[in-house]
């Protein structure tokens, strides 16, 4: 495939920035999981609320989320309160801890990739679309069907854990080293693998959008504050943080990562208020 060719189109795989999902997301694991805490659904009815999303879209998300292990709930009369499940923890916290790797400095590169060959039945629809969502999350990328990539070859164990949950271990092969003469170059597979030009223009856009950051004060600044932690923590479903040495400079990526969250430091303790605030307003005793 020369530059200009197409490349292969590659389905959306992730909730987007400001989708129910993530806002959801967004909130637990900035308001919930620190505190190790419960939440009322009229809690997250009415934050989620004030964020633009009406109640059925926030209880189908809300569903979704106990559908999908992260949450579990629990009924007090007509009341439903919600908590994090283990895996919804490690969710948050493997989450917090890749967002906040954007803004560090580089370590070093090796030159060595993982790539991993994986071959999911047709009918297994479900299966591919979650082996495709949690591989982007670890920074590979898909320069030909069924073949996967990244220069994150530190990330072997948290693969080999993805294929022994979704029992895909014996339909994969997996290599980890330097790219072979006979193959593609690396600037080749980067292309393939991921639109390193439209990532420019999404952080670019970022930049420009979060260059003020005015919050205000009650809900408008928790709402504000939700926004954008919302963009923060989302940077990791769109960045696979390839080494410098296979980026165009200079690099938007840490700039960007590191102004949202300076923004987010800004307004912590003001949001932190806000939502206590609102969690007493709407608990069960006080409507």
């Amino acid at each position: 495939m020369t530059r200009g060719a197409v490349r292969p189109a590659r389905p959306r795989r992730v909730a987007p920035a400001g989708s129910a999902q993530s806002l959801l997301l967004t909130v637990l694991g900035e308001f919930v999981w620190p505190a190790r805490d419960e939440v009322w659904t009229a809690t997250l009815l009415r934050v989620l609320g004030a964020a633009g999303l009406g109640p059925s879209t926030t209880r189908q998300a809300l569903s979704r989320a106990g559908a999908r292990g992260w949450l579990e709930s629990s009924r007090t009369g007509r009341e439903v309160r919600w908590r994090l499940t283990a895996a919804g923890e490690e969710l948050m916290a493997s989450g917090f801890e890749r967002v906040r790797s954007l803004t560090r400095e580089p370590v070093p590169w090796d030159g060595r990739w993982f790539v991993l060959a994986v071959s999911v039945p047709h009918e297994r629809t479900a299966i591919r679309r979650r082996l495709a969502r949690r591989l982007v999350w670890a920074g590979f990328g898909s320069p030909a069907p069924g073949l996967w990539v990244s220069p994150h070859a530190e990330r072997e164990a948290e693969v080999t854990a993805l294929l022994d949950q979704l029992e895909l271990r014996d339909q994969a092969i997996s290599v980890v080293g330097p790219l072979a003469m006979a193959g593609m170059s690396a600037e080749e597979t980067v292309h393939r693998a991921w639109d390193v030009g439209d990532l420019v223009t999404r952080y670019e856009s970022l930049l420009a959008e979060h260059a003020d950051y005015e919050p205000g004060e009650g809900e408008d600044l928790l709402v504000s504050h939700i926004g954008v932690v919302d963009a923060w923590q989302h940077l990791p479903y769109l960045d696979p943080q390839l080494p410098d040495a296979l980026l165009p400079q200079p690099w938007p990526g840490r700039t960007a990562a590191r102004l949202l969250e300076r923004h987010r430091a800004s307004s912590h303790q003001a949001a932190q208020r806000e939502w206590r605030r609102l969690v007493a307003e709407t608990a069960p005793a006080r409507r």
